[in-house]
């Protein structure tokens, strides 16, 4: 297992383990929190920025930069820590969307190499709360406002909306690849109340 993950790319996993001092089993299951619990962080930003509540909105992304930097996670952390500098310094919600943008590409791309290296339960995305409710409520103001970005957080938070959605993901999918957003909109309330 560790060289499969010192084989990562954008994970210094010889960093991580010396965090949690080379105890495997530890810095497995804290990399499985990692990639469970941040998935909503993007949507949940951009959802702050978008309502004007800056300060939530930089406290999420210096949060994921702390646990990208204990857990060896790299490319996540300084692609954070470029997105909590640029909220910092107040740059316009425009110029920061390209960097949120890198941040999720760059977790989702470590996210897809350690789910297959870690125990299901480990990797497991994590019930549904805070910041998933956020994605989700997120996701149900986009889909109200046909907007097309809803195609990328659907794709970013594909683990959250399965978990959300069990066997009524695909459907959900292909209604969002048509198009319909008003039909994945229905799909989401049922499916999510359901469950």
């Amino acid at each position: 297992l560790a060289a499969q993950l010192a084989a990562v790319p954008g994970l210094d996993a010889e960093l991580g383990l010396h965090a949690v001092r080379g105890r495997m089993g530890s810095y497995k299951r804290l990399l499985g929190k990692f990639i469970a619990n941040h998935g909503g962080d993007f949507a949940a930003i951009h959802h702050c920025l978008a309502s004007g509540d800056v300060e939530e909105a930089r406290r999420l992304a210096h949060s994921l930069k702390g646990a990208a930097g204990t857990l060896g996670a790299v490319a996540t952390q300084v692609a954070a820590a470029a997105v909590e500098t640029a909220i910092r310094d107040r740059q316009a919600v425009a110029a920061i969307e390209p960097l949120l943008h890198v941040l999720a590409e760059a977790y989702s791309a470590l996210a897809s190499r350690l789910r297959p290296l870690l125990p299901a339960d480990e990797a497991a995305p994590a019930a549904v709360g805070r910041p998933a409710e956020r994605t989700l409520d997120e996701l149900r103001r986009l889909l109200d406002e046909g907007e097309v970005h809803a195609q990328e957080l659907v794709r970013l938070q594909e683990p959250l909306l399965r978990g959300a959605l069990g066997s009524a993901f695909p459907a959900f999918e292909q209604l969002i690849g048509n198009f319909d957003f008003e039909a994945a909109r229905a799909l989401l309330d049922s499916g999510s109340r359901r469950r």
